[in-house]
C-alpha cells in the first residue's frame, strides 16, 4: 500500500543505522502524503526527525531552507519534490557545499527518472538515493525488446528517449487487460474485475497478483543509488549499474556506498 510505497528509504536508513532524518516537502497534496509516510516510518523505526518543513510549490530560492536544514547536522535527508525543485536544490547544494557528509540523501526528488534532468545535471547525480518504478538491473520476460522498439520511435517522437518511469508500466497495463481478456473470454468489466484479483500476470514489468484493493500482493517500488555516473551521456542510464537497487532486499543488486559525498 502507500506507506511501503513512500518508506524505503527510510526503512534503508533504519538498516545502515543512521539516526536522523531531516523531512523537506513542496506544498502539494501528493508531496505531502509522501513526507507523511516517510515521518510514520521513521516514527515507527525510531529515526529521530530533526527537521521536518514544507516549502511552496514551485519555488527556485532554496538557500535558506538547505542552510537550515544542514544546521540540524542530519544523518540523512529526505526531501519530497518535483522536476524543477529537485534541480534548484542539488544546484544550491553545490554552490553551498553541502552534503557530503549526511550518509543518505535523496527520498523522492521527482525528475530523476527521466531523460531530461539526468542530462542536465549529469555527475551530479551520483550518491542520491531515490525512488524508482523501474531501472535496467531488472530484466524480465520481453523487457529488452520493448524498450528497442519505445526508444526508437521516441527519437522520433521528440519524447523522454530512457522511458524507465511510466513505459514499461502502461505497457503492463495493456498485458494485464490481454492476459484477462484472454483468460475470460469476455469484456464485461466485473469478469474482468474477478479475474484480475484472482489471477498472477507475467509482463515487462515481471509477475505480481493484485489484493483486495488493487495494490500489488507484494510491493515492489524501489529504492535506487546512483553510482559512477560520469559526464551527461544519457545512454549510461540504459545500462545496468548505474542506478543500484538497494531495496526492497530481495531485488537488491549492489551496496549502498555511504556517506553521499563518497
Amino acid at each position: 500500500g502507500k506507506s511501503e510505497f513512500q518508506a524505503g528509504f527510510t526503512k534503508l536508513a533504519a538498516r545502515k543505522g543512521v539516526k536522523s532524518i531531516a523531512i523537506l516537502a513542496s506544498d502539494t497534496e501528493g508531496t505531502l502524503v509522501w513526507a507523511d509516510m516517510s515521518r510514520n516510518a521513521a516514527r515507527r523505526l525510531g529515526v529521530q526527525i530533526v527537521y521536518d518543513q514544507k516549502y511552496p510549490y514551485n519555488s527556485i530560492d532554496f538557500s535558506s531552507i538547505m542552510r537550515a536544514i544542514d544546521a540540524t547536522r542530519p544523518e540523512s535527508v529526505y526531501i519530497a519534490a518535483y522536476a524543477p525543485e529537485t534541480s534548484a536544490i542539488l544546484h544550491v547544494m553545490e554552490e553551498l557545499g553541502i552534503g557530503d557528509d549526511y550518509k543518505l540523501f535523496g527520498g523522492r526528488l521527482i525528475g530523476l527518472q527521466a531523460g531530461p534532468l539526468l542530462q542536465s545535471l549529469g555527475e551530479r547525480v551520483n550518491g542520491i538515493v531515490n525512488f524508482n518504478t523501474y531501472v535496467p538491473d531488472l530484466e524480465f520476460k520481453g523487457t529488452k525488446s520493448f524498450f528497442e522498439t519505445y526508444r526508437s520511435r521516441a527519437k522520433k517522437a521528440g519524447i523522454d528517449v530512457l522511458g524507465l518511469y511510466v513505459a514499461p508500466f502502461a505497457f503492463a497495463q495493456g498485458q494485464v487487460l490481454e492476459q484477462a481478456v484472454n483468460g475470460t473470454k469476455s469484456l464485461d468489466g466485473a469478469t474482468l474485475a474477478k479475474y484480475m484479483h484472482q489471477s498472477e500476470f507475467d509482463t515487462i514489468v515481471g509477475k505480481f497478483r493484485f489484493g483486495p484493493t488493487g495494490e500489488w500482493t507484494e510491493g515492489r517500488v524501489l529504492v535506487t543509488q546512483f553510482q559512477g555516473v560520469k559526464g551527461n551521456d544519457l545512454e549510461q542510464f540504459e545500462r545496468a549499474g548505474t542506478q543500484v537497487i538497494l531495496e526492497p532486499e530481495a531485488y537488491a543488486t549492489g551496496e549502498l556506498i555511504m556517506p553521499y559525498g563518497k
